[in-house]
């Protein structure tokens, strides 16, 4: 899963949000699911691409360390 500080970032992340719909090519609406439910779908190696350029961060700052 995402950790909670990149949920954050995402949610106030208008260029984050845009470039998830690109790379899943869904609706704001249904990315915004997505975000709120922090749902399996955003740990997709496209997914991930997406919020590491959105966020200009790296992919090991993204998911939850937590097993």
């Amino acid at each position: 899963m995402i950790n909670k500080k990149t949920m954050a970032l995402i949610r106030k992340s208008k260029k984050t949000k845009a470039k998830l719909q690109l790379a899943l090519d869904k609706s704001a609406v249904t990315i915004q699911r997505y975000i709120d439910n922090n749902d399996i779908i955003l740990t997709t190696v496209v997914a991930l691409e997406a919020i590491s350029e959105g966020l200009e961060i790296d992919f090991n700052q993204i998911l939850d360390s937590k097993k």
